[in-house]
């Protein structure tokens, strides 16, 4: 028997939500494996190494895998927050918010903190998810 995900997990068009991990290349030993716990638990997950191959155009695959998301986890470390793809991924983000393209509001992007570091401005204004020494 095939485990339907809770539904959280779940769109209003019933299929499992697609999460986008941005992240950068410092980070992917933590990232992935929260990936993976995500995937099992229903979700679509969006990551670079899962989702893109040799030849594929950066900038074409990363945007196609904005638009298809229904949410995105920016996991935040020092490392992070000055990474010029987050930064770039955090604000296509906002822009599709302020937009309302996902018809979300202000939920479409989810900060998430894998280190303690200074927060974007852009988004210190929401809750974030805590990471910080928690194992996967």
């Amino acid at each position: 028997m095939i485990e339907r995900p809770d539904s959280s997990c779940v769109t209003n068009s019933g299929n499992a939500m697609q999460v986008f991990l941005s992240h950068t290349s410092s980070d992917k030993d933590v990232v992935e494996p929260i990936g993976a716990f995500l995937a099992k638990r229903g979700l679509t997950v969006w990551l670079d190494a899962w989702s893109m191959t040799p030849g594929d155009s950066l900038i074409n695959k990363i945007a196609e895998g904005l638009e298809s998301s229904d949410r995105i986890v920016v996991f935040l470390s020092p490392d992070s927050v000055e990474s010029n793809w987050v930064r770039k991924e955090v604000a296509t983000g906002l822009v599709m918010e302020l937009a309302e393209e996902k018809g979300l509001g202000d939920k479409f992007i989810v900060p998430a903190l894998l280190v303690p570091c200074k927060i974007p401005i852009m988004l210190r204004d929401k809750l974030y998810a805590n990471f910080t020494n928690k194992a996967f």
